[in-house]
């Protein structure tokens, strides 16, 4: 059996509505800061290895565990968030102001439109997050994830069996109900096990660190 630990980033800038930002330069609040303390101090198992994405947040939140742990954070491209708006298009917007972009996005749910050159397409991120079943086996166990939200709903999907690529919009829009649905705030805590075999076979949500 492997056991391995997800973790949501702490709150960031854009949880709260901040500025735009490229997606990878958001940073964590003072709140997240101190939730990421907290997840340090609370979190009871002791990680063989830790993985962040490349995104600022998920470097943050794991730093206070890493320094507890006398560990360094291992990067996984593959844990990015979906880059589904393009900077450009949203540069100085506030969260409010992105809104009405955002639920149009999911309203029109085309699963091969590129909002614009720095975002990707539903289905490449969909790839995206299915190649992190190549480094599965690559992963120790008791390894702890710090990642984010949406990726985490569309693993999940995946291993529900929506493996294949996204053919049509109610697809896409199926998925972005069950991915609100989903009980993920900042710092959630997902327990992963897999057989022996490397099949996904249970997944616990344990709870936050808030």
């Amino acid at each position: 059996m492997k056991n391995i630990y997800f973790i949501r980033h702490a709150q960031s800038e854009a949880n709260t509505g901040g500025i735009t930002k490229p997606n990878k330069e958001i940073n964590l609040t003072a709140d997240g800061m101190l939730q990421a303390k907290k997840i340090a101090q609370n979190f009871d198992v002791i990680p063989t290895e830790i993985f962040t994405s490349e995104y600022y947040r998920t470097q943050q939140t794991a730093a206070p565990l890493l320094q507890k742990h006398h560990l360094s954070a291992t990067v996984l491209p593959c844990l990015n968030e979906f880059n589904t708006l393009c900077h450009k298009a949203i540069n100085g917007l506030n969260g409010e102001e992105r809104l009405p972009i955002t639920i149009k996005y999911w309203q029109d749910s085309i699963p091969d439109l590129r909002h614009g050159e720095t975002a990707q397409t539903f289905n490449e991120f969909y790839q995206q997050v299915s190649s992190f079943n190549k480094e599965i086996k690559h992963i120790p166990n008791n390894s702890v994830i710090f990642g984010h939200g949406m990726w985490l709903a569309l693993y999940i999907w995946q291993q529900l069996g929506f493996s294949n690529k996204c053919e049509r919009a109610t697809e896409m829009q199926l998925f972005r109900k069950f991915q609100l649905g989903l009980p993920i705030p900042n710092t959630a805590l997902y327990h992963f096990i897999w057989n022996d075999d490397l099949q996904f076979c249970k997944l616990k949500y344990i709870d936050n660190f808030m």
